[in-house]
């Protein structure tokens, strides 16, 4: 399987804010930490293999 490509933070607060513009909304953020944890948690791994078996595990976590 070829490395995939992960969001980063810069990207999803980009990702939101072009949300709340086209789509109207609150604009910021709750919890940035929350949202760091969550953007990790597919690049999780041990010992160099990923913990998430496939892009679809990985997508869903």
């Amino acid at each position: 399987m070829s490395e995939p490509a992960f969001l980063t933070l810069a990207e999803a607060l980009e990702i939101h804010r072009d949300q709340i513009e086209r789509h109207g909304g609150s604009p910021g953020t709750r919890d940035i930490g929350l949202l760091e944890s969550a953007l990790a948690m597919p690049q999780a791994s041990f010992a160099g293999e990923f913990l998430h078996a496939s892009i679809f595990e990985m997508a869903a976590a």
